[in-house]
């Protein structure tokens, strides 16, 4: 990382957070910090206790992390919070962490030949555990025309037995986990239980 030590000290001490030097220097937040500790910088706290106010569209950014893969970093900058911030965000939300680097690794090829020999997307889910969006999404991917039937929307393809649903949610369970359990995103399980009448839990209860 190429970047003048003498400057990132004084950048940091006029005030600025190691996230919007990260995004200056095009590095994450704990490089920076790193870089700062190495010269002796003494560093702020982060402030995790004041995340719960920003105020963020959880339902996209969980769609947009657990079905699109897209990184907690690249998600920080584009809703404008640090990197640890979406973490912690993420965790409050009961979703499991990806590693670095990580990414979702399907028998693509055995999906592709159940897909064509007339496997539904959401069975297909279920047996991979993943969602409707992502068996869709890397069918689509390897070029497979998807059914017109599976296009009309997640309603029309998840089969959910809602009483049950309703009843794992009221006992405590959470739409993530929900959503793992029955192969569809939590923005599904949210938008079925709503229809059924039940009140959403606050952010972090559900």
């Amino acid at each position: 990382m190429g970047i003048d030590i003498d400057k990132l000290i004084n950048e940091y001490e006029s005030g600025l957070s190691t996230f919007e030097l990260g995004l200056k220097y095009g590095v994450e937040a704990g490089a920076i910090r790193y870089r700062l500790k190495k010269a002796g910088i003494k560093l702020r706290p982060l402030a995790h206790k004041r995340d719960d106010k920003v105020e963020l569209p959880m339902e996209q950014i969980l769609k947009e992390y657990l079905d699109e893969g897209i990184s907690a970093m690249k998600l920080g900058i584009k809703y404008k919070v640090s990197y640890e911030t979406l973490r912690y965000r993420l965790k409050k939300e009961g979703v499991q962490l990806r590693k670095k680097g990580y990414v979702l690794d399907l028998p693509i090829v055995e999906i592709v030949a159940e897909y064509n020999a007339g496997i539904s997307a959401y069975e297909l889910c279920k047996k991979y555990k993943v969602t409707n969006t992502t068996i869709l999404k890397r069918l689509r991917e390897a070029g497979v025309q998807i059914r017109p039937k599976e296009l009309g929307g997640i309603k029309n393809r998840a089969n959910l037995p809602m009483e049950e649903v309703k009843a794992e949610y009221l006992a405590g369970m959470s739409s993530v986990a929900l959503g793992k359990k029955y192969g569809v995103s939590s923005i599904t399980i949210l938008k079925r239980l709503r229809g059924a009448g039940v009140q959403i839990r606050l952010r972090g209860g559900k």
